[in-house]
Parts: structure tokens; C-alpha cells; sequence
């Protein structure tokens, strides 16, 4: 990884401790990659009860991706005169996330007793108030306006506005554009300090969907992963501190690959279970005649006159039980191919709300590829979502051409290490997919 390189302070650093570094600086990086981006979302989207961390709220703006249940208050600065303008001039350095911010509120005298911050009116009796003399007098329109840091200046103004809005009851007038841009993990109005994960109302299925099928795809991965570090750094060792972390910019926490496991575990047991559901389901949307149904209905059939109309096709497909959401798709090895004379089975189940959602395809026939898991789940790219056919020529041709260098899509190690190793390795991975297509025919009869 060379993340570590392109931080601030990396020159400076001796070679023999950078190495030390880079090691420490990936593995927590690797370890909170996999808790915050893996299986926060994914937990999230399927609904599975997790307990909540304990984050100190100084480290709320550090980690923005916290438990729904974890809302800490905002902190509000002292209210502001009757007629005061906050304005922000940012840096040209922060402004990819935060634009030039100005707010004006404006308040109405109240009474004494009023809790709300009033500026007292000068009169006949008395004398306007005369600034100390170690105060320095107020900025003019002609002085420079100071510049903050951009984290700073996206709490600052949105808890100003909060402040002016709790000790006031008059109207507070906001520019529409006042806050044009917040911080990833943020959210606007009064809800600016809550994680991101918390309110998804934005994201659509298809992100949802994207997520789920690439879990089952880097499930074992994921798993191999954990198990492996977990024997190298023990759980509850802290992280270590980088020479660039500070100043609001630091990861803190302790590795706990222990929870991760299980949590991964858990995601993929809730991830089966609701393709499980899809399949009970699919009695109750035939009956209803769902427009899904008709969909694939049709797409099955006409799927199907096109595999047996082409004179080289290497495919078959049929429904079980006369489901359109439950296809089964045998494909053929190609002569002159390491897979040449086998016999795969794959099943593809669907959901209600396909296309939105992606049907997930599982190899029956053990399948040894470097874009097959061990499980059986494929990792291919349709050249349209929406037909199904495409889905399956996506699939054949697994088997059709040979595997690609992407390491996007080795979702097996194991294959993908002799794959794209060694020659004596390639020789090996030919074998044991040759190996693999004589005892698919045995495994299909």
C-alpha cells in the first residue's frame, strides 16, 4: 500500500522506521476497512442488531461512521450579539468540502428577563459602553476576514446557527446556500453531528444490492484475512500513532479481529438467509402476478430460443419447478480449454425487485477458478443488468477465456496465486482445473 507514502511528514521520516511504519500504519488501515466499510454498512442494511462502540466524543469528527445509537450533543459556542454576521473565508485548499460559508441572524430586542443575548440600547441616562482597553476594538468590512481551518469552520457555523436558533424565539433568517458543502459522514440541519449510516434514506437499492453480492464475493477472502492477522497482532492492541496524526486527524482504537469474525459470520448467515426468503417469497409473487414475474417469464423464454438457435452454444437453461425466479443454467467446458468436457450446474435466484436488485448466481459444481469461490459465487460483470441472458453469457464464459489479471475479481486466492504465478504454477492451476472439469461430469450424476 502506498497510502503511507503520500501523507504529509513521509520525507522527513529514516528509511528502517518508515518500514516499521508502513507495516503499522496498513494493518490498521486494513482493520478498519474491514469494520467500518464492510461490516457497519453491511450490517446496517440487513438490519442486524450489533453493540454499540464506546467512541469518545472528541473522536466523533474523527470517525464519522459511528453506531446509529451513539449521538452525542453538539457543542454550542456562546450566543452571538443581536446583530452579529458570521463569515467564513476559507482557504483554496478547503474548498473541495466547504464553499466561502456567511450567515446572518438577526434577533429582536426582548425583555430583561428574556433568556436571549440582547445588545442594551443607549439613552438619555445612560452612556454606551466603553470597550476595556485590552479589548481590541471590532473588525471592520475593510479588514481581512480571518481564515480557519475547514473542519472548524463547518462545526462553528452550524452550531452557531443552532445557538442562535435556542436563544431566540424571533425568526432566524438562513442563506439557502450558507452551507454548501459538509463533511463526508455528515449530515445537514440539525442532525449534522450524526453518522452517515444512520440515515441511508439516499442510497439506493442498487448501492444495497452492489454491496450485498460483493460481500458474497470477498466473503472468504475477508475471513482468510482476519483469521490470518489475528495470529500476528494480539486483540486490544492499540493502534499505533503515526508520525502525521494530529490535529483532528488521528485514528485511534485497538484491533479486535475477534469481533470482526464473528460479525462477518453473522453477515454472510443474514445475507443467506434472505436468498433463502427470496424462494419462499416466489410462490406468493406468481400467485400475484407481479410484474417481475411476467418479466422473467418472458426473458426465460426468450432465452431459451436464443441458446438453442446458436449452432456453438455451450449453455442449457430450464426453471425449477417451473419458477421463473429460480433459474438453472448447465454450461458446457469448450474444447481446447483447461475445462474442456465438464459439466457445471449454476442456479440463479431472483428477487421481486430485479433488475434493481441483482439476481445471485451459485456455481452447484465445484468450480475451480480464480473468479469462482470456493462456495461457488461468481464474480462476472453482464453486459446489461437488466437481461438475464446476458447474465448467463457473462457466466459461460468463465469458463470460455482465460481468467483476468484484475485483482478486482480474484475472489479465490488460492487459484488466482498459481494462476497468475510462477510457470511451474500456471502448469498447476492447469492441472487442477482439468482435474476439476473431469470430476464435474461424477459430481452431476
Amino acid at each position: 500500500m502506498v497510502c503511507y507514502h503520500n501523507e504529509p511528514g513521509f520525507e522527513d521520516q529514516k528509511e528502517a522506521k518508515d518500514i516499521e511504519l508502513i507495516h503499522a500504519y496498513n494493518l490498521k488501515i486494513q482493520h478498519e476497512t474491514i469494520r467500518i466499510s464492510v461490516c457497519d454498512r453491511l450490517e446496517h442494511f440487513l438490519a442486524i442488531k450489533r453493540v454499540p462502540e464506546r467512541v469518545p466524543e472528541q473522536s466523533l469528527l474523527q470517525r464519522p461512521f459511528l453506531s446509529p445509537s451513539y449521538h452525542p450533543k453538539p457543542y454550542l459556542p456562546p450566543a452571538a450579539s443581536t446583530a452579529s454576521k458570521i463569515k467564513f473565508s476559507l482557504p483554496s485548499s478547503s474548498a473541495p468540502f466547504l464553499a466561502s460559508v456567511t450567515t446572518t441572524t438577526t434577533t429582536t430586542t426582548t425583555s430583561a428577563s428574556s433568556s436571549a443575548v440582547s445588545t442594551p440600547t443607549p439613552t438619555a441616562d445612560t452612556e454606551p459602553a466603553v470597550p476595556a482597553v485590552d479589548t481590541p476594538p471590532a473588525s471592520s468590512a475593510d479588514e481581512p476576514e480571518p481564515e480557519i481551518d475547514a473542519l472548524a469552520a463547518t462545526v462553528v457555523t452550524a452550531t452557531a446557527i443552532a445557538a442562535a436558533v435556542a436563544s431566540t424565539s424571533a425568526p432566524v433568517t438562513v442563506a439557502p446556500a450558507s452551507i454548501s458543502h459538509i463533511l463526508p459522514g455528515m449530515t445537514t440541519a440539525s442532525g449534522f453531528t450524526q453518522p452517515r449510516y444512520a440515515t441511508t434514506h439516499s442510497i439506493g437499492p442498487e448501492f444495497e444490492d452492489a454491496s450485498k453480492r460483493l460481500f458474497l464475493c470477498y466473503y472468504e477472502n475477508y475471513v482468510e484475512t482476519v483469521k490470518a492477522e489475528k495470529e500476528k497482532v494480539a486483540d486490544g492492541t492499540a493502534f499505533k500513532k503515526m508520525p502525521f496524526e494530529g490535529m483532528g486527524n488521528t485514528m485511534d482504537g485497538c484491533f479486535n479481529y475477534a469481533a470482526l469474525l464473528s460479525r462477518l459470520i453473522r453477515i454472510q448467515e443474514a445475507l443467506s438467509a434472505e436468498t433463502r426468503g427470496w424462494m419462499s417469497d416466489s410462490a406468493r409473487w406468481i400467485s400475484e402476478d407481479t410484474t417481475t414475474a411476467a418479466n422473467l417469464k418472458r426473458q426465460y423464454e426468450q432465452a431459451r430460443e436464443h441458446f438453442r438457435d446458436v449452432t456453438d452454444a455451450t449453455v442449457e437453461v430450464s426453471l425449477v419447478d417451473n419458477n421463473p425466479f429460480v433459474w438453472e443454467v448447465v454450461v458446457f467446458g469448450k474444447p481446447m480449454t483447461h475445462y474442456d468436457g465438464g459439466l457445471f450446474r449454476l442456479q440463479l435466484l431472483f428477487s421481486d425487485r430485479f433488475p434493481d436488485v441483482q439476481p445471485r448466481a451459485r456455481f452447484l459444481t465445484p468450480l475451480y477458478h480464480p473468479h469462482v469461490t470456493e462456495s461457488g459465487v461468481p464474480w462476472y460483470r453482464p453486459a446489461r443488468t437488466d437481461d438475464v441472458k446476458t447474465h448467463i453469457v457473462a457466466l459461460a464464459r468463465l469458463l470460455d477465456e482465460d481468467p483476468s489479471p484484475d485483482p478486482l475479481g480474484h475472489v479465490n486466492a488460492a487459484a488466482s496465486r498459481l494462476c497468475f504465478g510462477t510457470r511451474e504454477e500456471r502448469k498447476e492451476y492447469g492441472r487442477n482445473a482439468r482435474r476439476c472439469a473431469n470430476r464435474s461430469v461424477e459430481y452431476n450424476v
